[in-house]
Parts: C-alpha cells; structure tokens; sequence
C-alpha cells in the first residue's frame, strides 16, 4: 500500500471505477507524480471527503497505516458494491411447524407434570424444574418403585435459592433415574444442566421419566402385532434375569428386520438404515409422527456423511426418551464400538418397557 501506490496510478484506475462521474473532470497524466497525487485528492473531495493524506504522503510512500485509512475512507465513499437482496427463508412454515410441535410437546408435559400433584403448580418446564423439587415429587408420584431408592430427607427438601443445594438434589434425581433404569446407563446429563434450566436436558430427562412410568404397554402390543408368537417378548424376560450376551442382541435385531426382508450376521454389521430401523421399533411404534424419518439419512461413507446421520439418529434417540451415551464421533473413530453400544442400549429400553406385561 505504499510502493504500489506512489505514482497515483493504481488510485486513480479505481476511482474511475469506484466513481466514473467524480473523475470526469480531473486533468490525470504527465511525469509530474505529486501533480497526480493532487489530482487524485481532488476526485476524493469531489466525493465529499477531506483526504487524510496529502499529495506528499502519497508520493513518499512511507506511512501504511495512514494510507490504508485513506483508501478504507474511499470504500466507505464509492463501495461500488451491487445491492444485497433481503434473504428470504425458503421454508418459514418447517420452522414455525417444529416451533409449534416444540411448544404443543412443552404444554403436555407441563399439563402431565400439574396432574402428579406435585405439591407446585408448573408453567416453565426449565425455571419450575430448576430446584430438583419438582423433578424429585414427580419421581415419587409416577413411579413408587423410586421409594426404595428416593432418600427420605430428599423427599420435602427445599434448596431455596442456594445453588450448591439445588446441584445437590438433581443429583439425587439422576442417581435415582439411573436405579430405575435397571441396566441403562446413566444419562449423559449433569445436575448443573438442570439448574441452568437448559431445555434440551430438561425435556429429554422429562421423556424419559415419563415413560418409565407410563407408555409400557404400547412396546408390548406392537411385539405382539409384529410376532405374534412372542418370541421376541420371550427373548426380553429371558435377558433381564441373566447377562445379556451379543447373541441375544443379534437374535432380536433379527426379528425385527425380517418382516422388512432385511438381516444380519454380526452386530458390527449394522449401518445407520438398520439402526433408524431398529430405533423406529424401540419409540412409541403406535404414534407415526414418533418415527425416525430414515431419508433423513445422507448418502456415503464420507466423515461429514457420518458425523450428519449420527447426529440425527442420536438426536432422535434422545427425543424418543432414550438415553444412548454416545458422541456422534464415536460413530467416526470406532463405528463397531458405537453400533454396538447404541444397540444395545436399545435392546435394554425394549426389555425395560416389558415390565408391564408380566
């Protein structure tokens, strides 16, 4: 910005881009350099502007910083920039749509949360829930196997406004969810995420919590319409009295591929189509709205290809209510490792949601 700039030249070409009219009536020309840097400070004040340098400024060329607010004045000037066009959301009625289905979701379970009696009438998901209060009456309301693990100091407490007593109590919420869960692992969640009120937390601990209290029956009569010998029911009270072995879990994703014509040898032989399949099989089988929608899936074995589909299937996982404790990058560095344990994790729901029925 200073050698290159000595003679005017390079200056006065793009004013007469930037500003064909202000240089319309400019003498430009001859061996005379300081001559021509006066020309050019005249097309800038023909732009309205007192230039920050002077002719000899220029000439020398020895001052960067002062020449770079020079030329940064004459792109505020002359941008000589095409106009932007307002960008226009091709697809506002998607948004609005998950926006209504997210606010529809929210006041169910508000509405579900006040029919517990719960000891506090509920209106905000996460600034109601923030204490653990609400969180830990709901698991004694819904749920009366949560007695034996709940401790009763817990039950009435109230943390008020201290911070490290509310991290407290939703801690005690979480390690009671976890007990309740039977073989599930515990939810990639922390007390803090609940304190914070952060929704997305909050909203998939609510999911789960109810249906750990309700919705058994649905699993049930869809293993029944699906096979109606049962095996597959027979298969879960089997595995919940002894160790689940892959065997077991590679039988049951059988069964479920094979009204779809579809099998597999291995369990490390599940892609993302086979685990949406088995996904749609494990969430509420009755609510078609509920399913995982596999064109959401992306085509290739690309890393972002793979990053975007367990995303998505996980995203989904964690909506259905299903806590699978896993990155989307472990579906990149270990595919068989994360296949496994998402399977599985969906083999001990299924088993869990059959207490029902028997």
């Amino acid at each position: 910005l200073t050698v290159d700039l000595e003679d005017s030249e390079n200056i006065f070409s793009v004013l007469k881009q930037i500003a064909p009219n202000a240089c319309s009536d400019v003498q430009f020309g001859g061996e005379d350099w300081e001559g021509r840097a006066e020309a050019v400070l005249d097309i800038v004040r023909n732009l309205g502007s007192e230039p920050i340098v002077s002719s000899r400024d220029i000439v020398e060329g020895e001052n960067s910083p002062l020449m770079q607010v020079f030329l940064a004045d004459l792109f505020r000037l002359a941008p000589a920039l095409p106009p932007v066009a307002p960008k226009i959301d091709s697809a506002p009625d998607e948004a609005q749509n998950k926006t209504k289905t997210n606010d529809k979701e929210d006041r169910a379970l508000v509405q579900w949360i006040n029919q517990q009696n719960v000891g506090k009438v509920v209106t905000q998901l996460e600034e109601d829930l923030r204490d653990g209060t609400v969180l830990i009456q709901l698991l004694h309301k819904t749920l009366p196997a949560s007695a034996k693990f709940i401790d009763p100091k817990k039950l009435n407490f109230n943390p008020g406004a201290m911070v490290f007593k509310r991290l407290e109590l939703c801690q005690h919420v979480l390690e009671v969810t976890q007990k309740l869960s039977a073989a599930l692992k515990p939810p990639p969640m922390s007390p803090k995420d609940i304190v914070d009120g952060r929704h997305t937390e909050t909203l998939a601990l609510l999911r789960h919590i109810k249906r750990l209290g309700d919705g058994t029956s649905q699993q049930g009569a869809f293993l029944k319409k699906r096979n109606p010998s049962n095996s597959a029911l027979n298969l879960f009270r089997s595995a919940r009295i002894r160790t689940i072995t892959d065997d077991d879990i590679l039988t049951w994703i059988n069964k479920i591929l094979e009204p779809l014509g579809k099998s597999i040898q291995q369990i490390s032989d599940c892609g993302f189509n086979q685990a949406a399949n088995i996904l749609n099989f494990a969430i509420s089988p009755t609510s078609p709205n509920a399913q995982f929608d596999i064109s959401y899936l992306a085509n290739g074995s690309s890393e972002a290809s793979i990053l975007t589909n367990a995303k998505s299937l996980l995203s989904w996982t964690w909506r259905s209510g299903i806590i699978a404790p896993l990155r989307p990058q472990e579906f990149l560095k270990s595919p068989k490792n994360a296949f496994h344990s998402y399977l599985k994790t969906l083999f001990i729901h299924c088993t869990m949601n059959t207490t029902a029925l028997e």
